[in-house]
């Protein structure tokens, strides 16, 4: 069994805040924190993507944007461009929501294509960055 310190324990948690009626100072906190304790990410909603990237930057804290939070009742092609602006506005990790009505229709096949495009985009993003 893997034994953990608790810096590594901390490595593998994302400190989130996806309040919507989130401030400013609110992701300074988030931020601060999640620097002060070795945090893997913060789990933000897409628009504060680049405050937090900022506030981030010289550290190991990755900025995760939520896509499609918290029902993933948005379009596939909203999902592509907000993946696009998030990434663009400093974040480095996505999570998307899938469409649950689709899920819970047993609509397989609609998530499988949701999900392939969402990874293509960010495969192509990456694919630019490195360059």
């Amino acid at each position: 069994m893997r034994r953990y310190t608790i810096d590594g324990l901390a490595r593998l948690v994302g400190h989130t805040n996806l309040h919507p009626d989130a401030t400013h100072e609110d992701m300074r906190v988030l931020c601060d924190q999640a620097k002060r304790y070795h945090f893997r990410m913060v789990a933000v909603n897409s628009v504060q993507s680049r405050l937090c990237s900022e506030l981030l930057a010289g550290t190991d804290v990755h900025t995760g944007a939520s896509i499609g939070f918290s029902l993933g009742q948005s379009s596939v092609t909203a999902k592509v461009f907000e993946i696009k602006d998030a990434l663009a506005s400093g974040a480095n990790e996505i999570d998307c929501v899938v469409d649950l009505t689709e899920v819970k229709a047993g609509n397989w096949k609609y998530a499988r294509d949701e999900m392939e495009q969402i990874v293509s985009v960010r495969r192509a993003v990456r694919l630019n960055v490195m360059m």
